[in-house]
């Protein structure tokens, strides 16, 4: 249905804008889910556990927190080293985008504990996560690198990214593994659906 909905988009102009705003939107609403501030200080980020836990991260004491919402305590603390951290999950898979450190880190759900740790390829700030790959996009150039989340262990940071989606760039994801991206230098939206694979799709606006 969006793959539908995305390609009917492609015939007038005013349908071309109305990708570059759900682009835009899906940004957006990925910054007001990480909003709601804890009284510990502590920001959620929707990472929900199996016990009702969710994991919860604050740039100004340096660390994340699993916190247990029945009981509205914190049950695990990790320090990251950094302020400028972000937390992304799907389904059992919760990551730490770790900015100081350059590092795309792996929480074990079970133990609360980073399991494993990939590099991040230079000037990526942007991680997305689906049920099967990582997304990672650098804005500044448009890069991007598609990682599977079963070869997590064998990505080169150094590697040539799989494609990309023009400077000065916004990108986003659905849970269903359709890619969205608009460059605000060259006027260029790019398509991409994880389970075809094949070219990305481009237009110009």
């Amino acid at each position: 249905m969006i793959r539908t909905w995305v390609s009917s988009l492609w015939n007038t102009k005013k349908s071309r804008r109305a990708l570059v705003s759900w682009v835009a939107t899906l940004a957006v609403v990925g910054l007001v889910v990480g909003g709601a501030v804890a009284s510990t200080g502590y920001q959620a980020q929707r990472i929900e556990l199996g016990d009702g836990a969710v994991w919860v991260s604050s740039g100004a004491k340096l660390a994340i927190g699993r916190a247990n919402t029945h009981i509205n305590e914190l049950n695990t603390v990790l320090s990251t080293e950094s302020a400028r951290v972000d937390l992304i999950q799907d389904g059992d898979n919760a990551f730490v985008v770790n900015d100081t450190k350059r590092a795309l880190e792996k929480i074990d759900q079970a133990s609360g504990q980073i399991s494993d740790s990939m590099p991040l390829p230079p000037a990526v700030t942007v991680a997305v996560l689906t049920p099967t790959t990582i997304v990672l996009h650098a804005p500044t150039s448009g890069d991007v690198w598609l990682v599977p989340l079963a070869s997590l262990a064998s990505f080169d940071a150094s590697g040539p990214p799989a494609f990309s989606v023009g400077k000065n760039s916004v990108l986003a994801a659905t849970t269903e593994g359709l890619i969205a991206a608009v460059s605000a230098e060259s006027g260029l939206v790019t398509t991409f659906d994880l389970r075809a694979g094949g070219a990305p799709k481009t237009l110009q606006l």
